[in-house]
């Protein structure tokens, strides 16, 4: 509940540390559950108030109960955001092989991450690959129209 009034309001940071806290308490007095729910809330929350480091620490708990590539995803994605692009690009493709649902931003994040190392080779084939999703279709060949010099 705090986590959703959070984040409507233009401050959602006490309120997410709020959620955080609680969630955190239920986890150590064992009243929650340790599961992929309560990590993932707990990261949400932590996110939402701009705690990175605590954000990626949960989301780490909650990878070994999920079933597919999500959450790999969402901490690969944050890795990213946060110039980490060989650990995030690594990341990113242990979620792919794990079955994440997003998998054309899957491979547009690598491309991301490919250009930011300076790598036109491995990005080009990442935004080939997110090209074929038609979610990212348009944005990964606006890139790949780019690196190719302005040629399709």
């Amino acid at each position: 509940m705090y986590l959703y009034i959070g984040q409507n309001q233009d401050n959602p940071k006490p309120n997410a540390l709020q959620a955080a806290e609680v969630v955190q308490e239920g986890l150590s007095k064992k009243i929650v559950t340790p599961s992929l729910e309560a990590y993932k809330l707990l990261g949400d929350a932590y996110y939402v108030a701009g705690e990175q480091d605590k954000a990626m620490a949960a989301w780490t708990k909650a990878s070994p109960y999920a079933k597919d590539g999500d959450m790999d995803f969402m901490r690969a994605q944050l890795l990213i955001q946060d110039q980490k692009f060989t650990a995030g690009r690594s990341l990113m493709q242990t979620a792919l092989k794990r079955g994440v649902k997003r998998v054309g931003a899957a491979w547009a994040l690598i491309g991301n991450a490919d250009l930011a190392l300076k790598d036109r080779k491995a990005a080009t084939a990442a935004f080939e690959k997110a090209a074929q999703d038609p979610e990212t279709r348009a944005a990964a060949e606006k890139v790949l129209k780019q690196l190719r010099g302005g040629k399709k």
